[in-house]
């Protein structure tokens, strides 16, 4: 299930990635002497632009409102569960041998958050620090 989620999100980020190559490439194609001071903007992250369209595959419909990108990413990162033929019953009888619940505060939420190395990935997501 893990190398599954990996696989997914590195398809996830190639199509992203994909997508923003086209995007610039575009861009750049389009420069003139009267839209050149633009990059300037664009370099310095003060250009604000839309995400470029994503694509869903050979011979598909691109997605480009903010909704089927959305969704697009959302059926690409986070796919259906499987089914499973045998699930166990559901079990919320008290154990002696359970956790011990401890409450968190969102101040306790915010601190690990916000104080995470930028660089890092956290968990199994490959997400960074940066990202929160």
């Amino acid at each position: 299930m893990l190398t599954e989620v990996k696989q997914l999100c590195k398809k996830a980020l190639d199509l992203v990635k994909l997508a923003k190559h086209e995007y610039y490439l575009k861009f750049t194609e389009e420069v003139d002497l009267h839209n050149m001071w633009n990059f300037r903007k664009w370099k310095n992250g003060k250009q604000v632009y839309t995400s470029p369209a994503l694509s869903r595959g050979d011979r598909e419909v691109l997605a480009v409102t903010h909704s089927d990108k959305c969704t697009l990413l959302r059926s690409t990162v986070f796919p259906t569960q499987p089914q499973l033929s045998d699930e166990p019953p559901i079990d919320l009888e008290s154990r002696a041998d359970n956790m011990e619940y401890q409450e968190v505060t969102k101040q306790e939420v915010w601190d690990v958050l916000f104080t995470a190395a930028p660089m890092n990935a956290p968990g199994i997501t490959g997400m960074t620090g940066k990202a929160y």
